[in-house]
């Protein structure tokens, strides 16, 4: 009897054990299955991301492309009015409105078209990004009806309705927002100048206490601030003249006579260069008064098309952030900065079996257009415009030269600054404070001004300044068309 009790006992430890050991497999099982689900939205989220970078890039490219046909079609149309005898150049001036046009369409064709990148991989519309634009567009169709009604600027070109190119441009924002917005590039700071202000660095110092971050760009900041009275005033706010679209910029600019080119690249044989290149790309010989005629020459911005190396090591010690970790050396026909496709995408994760509550996925990437001309030459060797562009590459989001792809808490930084900032110049942060709740700048500038949290980063910087000495990096680069993208 005793014998059967025991061996009874023994095969219910038994079942008890096989039951706790299927409990376990179930939830390892459920775990895994959400944790499969998480992973799933995130390779989701960096495939648009990505998809959407190289979809604006290769547009950014093919832009570049147009504006280089469209020169030596100039070119072309102003060598036959020469031979003619025709002093008129109305086709040159079509070919240059043009040229103006694709200067917004061309990028513009990019945004949607990284839109829908975004979309094929199975993002969803990102409802804070469609405001964004669709806010925008309508500030600059304000702007393009101020402008016929003040004469506020000259417009790249006019319609023959009366409209103007910021109408045009105003309609196409509202189109790629009417569709939905997955995709968020970056804009340029509307202000002509820097400002310790302006700097979302010092916003994200005070908001992590990060006292080396002070140490490093404004040394002695902390100790000797006076109040919001003592901070100088705000840089000026640039005039609204923008040539081409504001989101994924070729930066190129015009020239009025390709003899101009000597004097812009620092080089008198260059007007004789460009009109070879002209000449080749045309399929014939160009006469030299070509060189002398008044027209629209579309360049390469020489701020920003100089060599990518150089760009980053400038960007990198700026930002002090250390040296950028380069693993080989860039080929000479791939280093230059000029333009590139940086932006974010945003998707929500699911819901799991464990939890309800959804966190944001974020992705930002960056691609870039390349190319060269016969001989593995730059493509802006001879500062005009050629059609060279051939391949687009993801490059690494630190190496990028465009403004960082706007991520939902970086949406307000535009209004932050334009808006609030003005607000707190004039009154300080009693002006700010109602607009704290929903402005995370506004909240980082009424801490600053706390004397009490100055003090504490002086405190730590006293024992611990030597963690923030920054000491350089080894040397190396990536390839000129290789990269990848961040994931956050």
């Amino acid at each position: 009897m005793k014998k059967l009790w025991f061996q009874r006992s023994r095969r219910g430890q038994t079942m008890v054990f096989l039951v706790m050991v299927v409990v376990i497999l179930a939830f390892i099982a459920l775990w895994n299955f959400d944790l499969h689900k998480v992973i799933y939205v995130k390779t989701l989220t960096r495939n648009a991301g990505d998809g959407a970078a190289l979809a604006a890039a290769r547009w950014q490219g093919i832009t570049l492309n147009l504006l280089g046909e469209l020169n030596a079609a100039q070119a072309v149309a102003i060598n036959d009015a020469l031979l003619r005898g025709d002093t008129n150049f109305a086709e040159a001036r079509a070919i240059a409105e043009l040229q103006a046009r694709v200067c917004f369409a061309g990028p513009m064709v990019g945004f949607a078209a990284a839109q829908q990148a975004g979309k094929n991989n199975g993002v969803h519309v990102n409802r804070d990004y469609t405001s964004e634009i669709l806010q925008h567009a309508a500030a600059i169709r304000a702007f393009a009806a101020a402008v016929r009604a003040q004469n506020l600027a000259q417009p790249p070109y006019v319609n023959a309705d009366g409209s103007n190119a910021w109408d045009d441009y105003a309609d196409m924002l509202t189109v790629v927002g009417g569709d939905g917005v997955v995709a968020m590039p970056g804009r340029q700071s509307p202000y002509a100048g820097y400002h310790i202000l302006l700097d979302q660095g010092f916003y994200q110092a005070i908001a992590t206490m990060n006292w080396c971050w002070f140490y490093n760009h404004a040394r002695n900041l902390l100790q000797t601030y006076a109040g919001w009275q003592s901070w100088p005033p705000l840089p000026p706010l640039f005039t609204r003249d923008f040539n081409a679209s504001e989101y994924f910029p070729i930066n190129v600019n015009t020239v009025p006579y390709l003899d101009s080119l000597a004097g812009y690249m620092g080089d008198q044989n260059m007007p004789t260069r460009a009109l070879q290149q002209l000449s080749q790309i045309a399929g014939q010989s160009l006469v030299s008064g070509v060189t002398q005629v008044p027209a629209a020459w579309y360049c390469y911005d020489r701020s920003h098309w100089i060599p990518w190396t150089q760009w980053i090591s400038t960007n990198q010690n700026a930002s002090g952030s250390g040296a950028f970790p380069w693993i080989s050396s860039v080929r000479p026909q791939y280093d230059y900065a000029g333009c590139d496709a940086g932006l974010a995408v945003v998707a929500d994760s699911s819901a799991t079996l464990f939890s309800k509550k959804r966190y944001g996925i974020t992705w930002v990437a960056a691609a870039k257009p390349f190319g060269t001309l016969d001989g593995d030459v730059p493509p802006h060797t001879y500062g005009i415009v050629l059609p060279a562009f051939t391949d687009v590459r993801l490059i690494p989001y630190d190496s990028k030269i465009s403004p960082d792809g706007s991520t939902p808490d970086d949406l307000g930084w535009i209004e932050h600054i334009t808006a609030h900032l003005p607000i707190y110049m004039k009154y300080g942060p009693d002006g700010i404070r109602d607009l704290a709740a929903g402005c995370s700048y506004c909240r980082n500038l009424i801490t600053w001004e706390d004397p009490a949290f100055r003090q504490t980063g002086v405190a730590w910087l006293q024992t611990y300044w030597t963690n923030c000495i920054q000491r350089g990096g080894g040397g190396g680069g990536g390839g000129g068309g290789g990269g990848t993208s961040h994931g956050h």
